[in-house]
């Protein structure tokens, strides 16, 4: 709790009025000036307490609220009962410290301002529940005014976690799908200019057509990256096993699809063309396959190839895959396909199907 926010604890220092009205009333010779410089002293180190923060230095605190408490001790005989008032003050940082673990302090006080009037015939409030009440109330307002402040502080910084969160989630979702959108893209536009490269001696015309593609596949990656980092993704499965096809294609890689024809959810569907996506990436990268199948049912599909197979290294686009599976409450399986080649499986709920 920051104090010097705390607007509360300074109402306190308006029953300054009382205590100083007290010392100019019975203050007599030297004791008046003692008197207030006493009380000078005593609110001076409550304004401390209040905007300096110390309540959080344990030793600090506890010296000024001992001075504090001995300030009250000289003020008592100068200003009587009037200074039974002082209580506040001392009782105030503590609250604000201590929260609910302040009642001892708080009993205690009022134990004084009840029996202390007794211990001096002349005081004029001996037996009177006025002060003891006072202490009660003003006790329960600060405590209750130093949990709403806690409380607020809490969610304030609840508020800036999640805030914290949110902005952390929304830059792993921009990384994971620019990687997967870029790798897709990349790889077909790479695998078209070495295609261009390689018969442009020999049949220009199909070397500016594999050209032009890629000019293609390159404005379509931009609008592909547009649109992932503003958080809209378009493509359907159907377009996702056409683009499969023509980069596979273009690989030399022949593509089999086999599907059940289930209709599927809007978001399994999207799940199965990152899959797609990815495992086609990667059959073209790293394979060496000749054929490829991609097999497609309501809550599972298969993408595997003939390829050389390998250990399974886990980088970003299979991570990615990773996560996004188990966001939709399904698994994703990478291993060999024996005897050759390389196999992704996913299976989501049947729940997920709508």
């Amino acid at each position: 709790m920051t104090w010097g926010r705390v607007a509360l604890p300074l109402l306190f220092l308006a029953y300054c009025a009382q205590v100083a009205g007290g010392v100019l009333s019975f203050g007599h010779g030297v004791g008046l000036p003692i008197g207030l410089g006493v009380l000078g002293l005593f609110g001076a180190l409550y304004i401390v307490l209040v905007f300096s923060g110390i309540a959080t230095r344990p030793l600090f605190f506890a010296s000024i609220i001992g001075v504090m408490a001995l300030c009250f001790l000289v003020e008592l005989p100068i200003a009587r009962d009037d200074a039974l008032i002082m209580l506040l003050f001392i009782l105030a940082p503590i609250i604000g410290r201590f929260k609910t673990k302040a009642w001892p302090f708080i009993a205690l006080a009022i134990l004084v301002s009840y029996f202390l009037p007794f211990a001096e015939p002349g005081w004029r409030v001996a037996g009177n529940l006025s002060m003891p009440l006072t202490i009660l109330l003003a006790s329960l307002v600060v405590l209750a005014f130093s949990q709403l402040v806690r409380t607020n502080c809490l969610l304030v910084e609840t508020r800036d976690e999640l805030d914290r969160v949110v902005r952390e989630s929304e830059r792993l979702r921009i990384a994971r799908d620019l990687h997967d959108v870029l790798g897709h893209s990349l790889t077909s536009i790479t695998i078209k200019a070495e295609l261009a490269t390689k018969i442009f001696d020999r049949d220009s015309a199909q070397a500016r057509s594999e050209i032009h593609q890629v000019e293609v596949l390159a404005r379509q990656a931009l609008a592909e990256v547009r649109a992932t980092v503003a958080g809209y993704r378009g493509r359907s499965l159907a377009g996702e096993l056409e683009a499969a096809r023509a980069l596979l294609s273009t690989a030399g890689v022949e593509l089999t699809v086999e599907h059940a024809g289930a209709e599927l959810s809007p978001g399994v569907e999207e799940l199965f063309g990152w899959v797609i996506r990815e495992s086609v990436t990667n059959v073209v990268r790293h394979a060496r396959a000749t054929n490829c199948t991609i097999e497609l049912g309501p809550t599972s599909m298969r993408v595997r190839d003939n390829g050389c197979g390998g250990e399974v290294l886990f980088g970003s686009g299979l991570r990615g895959l990773a996560e996004r599976a188990a966001r939709a409450g399904g698994s994703l399986e990478v291993g060999p396909n024996y005897p050759l080649g390389w196999e992704v499986k996913l299976a989501v709920p049947e729940r997920s199907r709508w």
